[in-house]
């Protein structure tokens, strides 16, 4: 038997159970949506402090090695002589530099031939480069014309460092072997040996065989610092000078020019300026955070929470402690903080009736000192800031805590809304089956009223009352 809600009542059921429901829902709904909007804005804000964490703790990286306080600057007086770069553990001063000769490869030439067609011989070259060698097959007759000679010099597996190359000339044409590597010790030899005895006139074993023509020497490059001599096989020079590198351009005998070495103050300057930036930015993002505006009774998504303030009250803490050494605290460096809680650089202080010398002033005269007291091991202040981090961002720090605490409170707000909505499911079948209920009810007493009716309106008919038929 097909039945139709509000057939027998005439009532709307499926809109009336429809809105009960959700009259029912709504209240515990709402709390619900309220609860979850609290804590998503709580872990939103907590995201947001975590990135400014994060942000302080890439600054604080460099600040916490020593070698970045210690870059030195290394310039020429002549760049077009030679060139220089430094590592970090040059003692700062200055070198009088002479290039007295620049290092050479050496280049040898065969005699002239018809052409690059030519035909040369068979057999095999021994090439020597220094203490290298390699052995070169021209078995083939076909394949011994002098490029021939040149391709397979070119492309024999473990060459030591030999280019063969054909130069034309008003003559005829040369096969030239030019080493890749300069220095009195990369110096070539040849010897041919088999096949037709053609490759003979590539010998090259002085003083024994000179089939060849120098046409450039190996040599040595020779350089005076502070006339003292020093040769190198090439010209980039390393040893010469601890942690210094000179490129050598171009030869000037009898000329000097200056090497000079300092410290880098405007890097130095350049990391407490980062840091500083860092810190500010981090103590905006944490207001920002924590703000509260009673008029029009704003808030930030974390204003109220301890683990800002917290850390807040921390950092402004340690960044008062004092610690041992020549600077014993940042306030040295001429930092200090303004009544909003940022840190200032030169920004003397009123209460001390004195001005203390500029963060430049300190750099000239306690370069060193800036960088212990930002990378020292164990009481640099760039290493205390980040040991103080690592509480919040550490995998289960404050932080994870913190988050999936909340994370944990969300989820159970699902929970909360998956309960809800099998109470009503209840509901709704509860009230259906009411309804349903009502609406049989009311039509079998529809039924009934309409029988009686009927049966009254036929006991009291005037024309029976009056005898008439």
């Amino acid at each position: 038997m097909l039945t139709s809600p509000g057939i027998g009542s005439g009532l709307d059921i499926e809109s009336l159970v429809t809105q009960l429901v959700a009259l029912e829902g709504r209240p515990a709904a709402d709390r619900l949506s309220r609860r979850e909007a609290v804590f998503q804005a709580e872990l939103s804000g907590l995201g947001t402090f975590r990135a400014a964490l994060d942000g302080f703790r890439s600054a604080l990286e460099p600040l916490k090695d020593l070698n970045e306080f210690g870059s030195r600057i290394a310039s020429s007086s002549d760049e077009e002589v030679f060139t220089v770069t430094s590592d970090n553990n040059v003692v700062p001063s200055d070198y009088s530099i002479e290039v007295v000769s620049l290092a050479q490869a050496q280049k040898l030439s065969s005699g002239a031939f018809l052409d690059a067609d030519s035909f040369v011989g068979t057999g095999t070259l021994d090439i020597t480069l220094g203490a290298a060698s390699v052995s070169v097959d021209i078995l083939d007759s076909n394949e011994a014309t002098l490029a021939n000679i040149r391709d397979a010099i070119n492309n024999v597996e473990n060459n030591p460092g030999v280019v063969a190359s054909i130069v034309n000339a008003e003559d005829g044409a040369h096969l030239v072997l030019t080493s890749t590597e300069t220095g009195k010790a990369n110096t070539i030899t040849v010897t041919a040996s088999g096949g037709d005895g053609g490759l003979t006139v590539f010998d090259y074993d002085p003083p024994t065989t000179t089939n060849l023509t120098e046409v450039q020497a190996a040599t040595d490059a020779e350089i005076l610092i502070d006339s003292f001599t020093h040769f190198s096989t090439t010209n980039v020079v390393t040893g010469a000078i601890e942690g210094l590198t000179v490129e050598l351009l171009n030869a000037d005998p009898g000329n000097t020019a200056t090497l000079s070495v300092s410290v880098d103050k405007d890097n130095a300057r350049t990391l407490v300026e980062d840091f500083v930036d860092a810190y500010n930015s981090l103590l905006d993002t944490a207001n920002e955070l924590t703000r509260y505006n009673p008029e029009t009774r704003e808030a930030g998504l974390l204003q109220g929470n301890s683990i800002v303030s917290s850390l807040t009250d921390r950092l402004s803490r340690e960044f008062n402690t004092t610690i041992t050494g020549n600077l014993a605290s940042l306030r040295d460096l001429n930092l200090s903080i303004s009544l909003g809680g940022k840190i200032e650089i030169d920004a003397n202080d009123i209460a001390l009736q004195s001005e203390r010398p500029s963060l430049d002033d300190v750099l000239a005269e306690n370069f060193n000192d800036v960088g212990a007291l930002f990378a020292d091991k164990t009481d640099g202040f760039a290493v205390r800031f980040d040991g103080l981090l690592d509480e919040y961002l550490k995998f289960d720090g404050l932080l994870d805590v913190r988050s999936d605490g909340l994370q944990i409170n969300i989820d159970g707000i699902e929970d909360s809304r998956d309960r809800l909505d099998l109470h009503l499911v209840a509901v709704e079948k509860r009230l259906r089956t009411q309804f349903l209920a009502l609406d049989s009810l009311i039509s079998q007493l529809n039924g009934t009223s309409g029988f009686l009716s009927s049966q009254l309106s036929n006991l009291v008919r005037p024309d029976v009352l009056l005898g008439r038929n």
